[in-house]
């Protein structure tokens, strides 16, 4: 059985985890860079390399643990911050879409899952852009 692509954002932590069903796809890369467009409503983790300013170093860190890597961006989480009213306390999961001929997981945010009790959340009042508000 496959596992989905997962990535969870744990606001109390302020930490972005991409979880190893996600990096497996992507062939556990040196270096990641996690794209967020509020706009349509998708946060995407996409191969890089060290020559990208915006990618994060995952080097090294794959042997610290075997289930996850977690980054920690206030940068990035204030960016996802901006998809919709969250609540601050908690942690959420989404699943992704796997494009491999782009090297790229792409996670759409419109149906986070509750991380602690595991269900399909509906603390995000508002997935919709709305612009000049």
């Amino acid at each position: 059985m496959q596992h989905k692509p997962r990535i969870t954002l744990d606001f109390p932590k302020n930490r972005i985890r991409l979880l190893y069903s996600s990096l497996r796809l992507l062939h556990f890369p040196d270096y990641v860079r996690l794209l967020v467009n509020p706009m349509q409503g998708i946060i995407a983790l996409q191969i890089s390399d060290s020559h990208d300013m915006r990618a994060q170093r995952l080097i090294g860190r794959y042997e610290k643990t075997k289930d996850r890597i977690d980054l920690h961006s206030k940068e990035l989480m204030g960016k996802i911050m901006l998809f919709g009213e969250w609540d601050m306390s908690k942690a959420y999961r989404f699943e992704g879409v796997f494009h491999p001929e782009e090297g790229m997981i792409v996670y759409p945010i419109t149906a986070p899952q509750d991380v602690q009790s595991g269900t399909t959340a509906d603390s995000i009042k508002s997935m919709e852009h709305k612009p000049n508000e």
